[in-house]
């Protein structure tokens, strides 16, 4: 698994907060380099890194049971699996492909790396009634200002205490796009605007990031208690969001999970669906073998798929058989996903429109 970034990534950095933000807060950030400017993102859910104690045993035995629940709630969107009953019984180990150990450049203090197989976690997500939320999902556009004394917009390069929106979103495994926060987003969106929620000129503001959906929405403090008031954008499908919370990091939570709920609810695949069998498929557009292989990466990689067999080829348009372990409308809206695969008229044809 891969994140697919572009020129435009902006590097998340360590927060300078001390003990506001843990060891693997900072970590994690770092790693992940989030910003990916595109409307669709493989999302790397499956390697995991935590913060340990040490070295021992026991505090291996922790970190694997932290990295398991993490990768559990990122693969389903739901942060209740880890209270499931068939999960609760499941031995993290046996889901591991690699684990290592590092150390903190910053700190000087450990950290375990796991990357946990996909396929045994899918199972067991599937034994357990819960759908898989795939590796290629959308990326949302977060236009999110934080009144608390003056208004701040959260942006791709803040180091304080507003990056916790972005490090929520990375936490639960949902690609975002942060605004640059300059002079053209300034104008394009100003503050009072956004928190107006003027849906158009987000929408126009948006236009310089590509990105599948927008997410609009103004956190204010009343007293000690923090609302957050909002909506979402996503294929012709529109949400308002209403939130609350005690402080800026739990409503950082809260909007994290509910963009996961969202998202998983509307692409996560169940293994178990009545409607798995055999599609055929065919894709036309491509002019050269590197695309062709392409294609057929691309399909092997849906939520849903479990086999591609090439049933031929004719001038440019490629003709496979898919194995589903999903219902078709399952599987063909996650391959709409990427924005190179654009669907016709017909069920299961598809153009293919290289970048």
């Amino acid at each position: 698994m891969q994140i697919a970034v572009t020129s435009c990534i902006y590097c998340l950095q360590a927060f300078r907060g001390g003990n506001r933000m843990s060891l693997i807060t900072r970590t994690f950030l770092l790693m992940m380099c989030w910003m990916a400017c595109q409307s669709s993102v493989l999302a790397d859910i499956y390697r995991v890194t935590t913060d340990v104690e040490g070295r021992g045993s026991q505090e291996r035995s922790a970190g694997l049971a932290r990295a398991f629940n993490e990768v559990l709630v990122r693969a389903s969107g739901k942060a209740e699996v880890v209270a499931n009953a068939t999960v609760r019984k499941a031995n993290p180990q046996s889901y591991i492909e690699t684990f290592g150990y590092t150390t903190s450049q910053e700190s000087g203090e450990p950290l375990l790396e796991v990357v946990f197989n996909q396929a045994q976690v899918e199972g067991l997500l599937g034994r357990a009634g819960f759908a898989v939320w795939g590796i290629n999902r959308p990326s949302v556009m977060m236009w999110v200002g934080v009144e608390d004394g003056g208004r701040q917009l959260v942006t791709a390069s803040d180091l304080g205490d507003l990056a916790i929106f972005r490090y929520a979103l990375v936490r639960r495994g949902v690609p975002a796009v942060w605004p640059l926060g300059d002079l053209q987003d300034e104008m394009a969106l100003p503050m009072s605007r956004l928190f107006g929620l003027f849906r158009q000129d987000a929408r126009e503001a948006s236009a310089r990031y590509p990105s599948s959906a927008l997410l609009t929405a103004k956190v204010e403090r009343y007293g000690n208690r923090w609302q957050l008031d909002g909506f979402l954008e996503h294929r012709g499908d529109s949400r308002t969001l209403s939130l609350k919370a005690s402080e800026p990091s739990e409503m950082a939570a809260l909007l994290a999970d509910w963009l996961a709920e969202y998202f998983s609810g509307r692409y996560g695949v169940s293994t178990h669906a009545s409607g798995a069998g055999v599609q055929a498929v065919q894709v036309s557009g491509m002019s050269s073998f590197g695309e062709y292989q392409e294609v057929l990466k691309l399909l092997k990689s849906a939520n849903g798929v479990q086999s591609v067999s090439v049933a031929g080829m004719s001038d440019d348009v490629l003709t496979v058989q898919l194995g589903l372990r999903a219902s078709w409308s399952q599987v063909r809206a996650n391959l709409r996903l990427d924005p190179r695969l654009v669907p016709s008229a017909s069920d299961s044809v598809f153009e293919w429109r290289a970048r």
